[in-house]
């Protein structure tokens, strides 16, 4: 809902950040990918994965997605 909010006030080209604090698929790429799937206009530019024993946090996502 937040990056569906989101993207009615950012301009072309513009970016989203979404982060969350969680390593749940359905928190993040899922959000993401179901996000992408009703939105032509925007692409993945970036994610990432932090994981708590490679990244030394508790665990986070973040994913860059650009508007055409």
């Amino acid at each position: 809902e937040l990056l569906q909010k989101a993207k009615d006030i950012i301009k072309p080209r513009g970016t989203i950040v979404y982060s969350t604090c969680s390593l749940e698929p359905e928190e993040n790429d899922g959000v993401v990918k179901e996000f992408l799937a009703a939105n032509g206009d925007w692409t993945l530019d970036a994610e990432r994965i932090l994981l708590p024993f490679k990244d030394n946090v508790d665990g986070a996502y973040a994913a860059r997605l650009q508007r055409k």
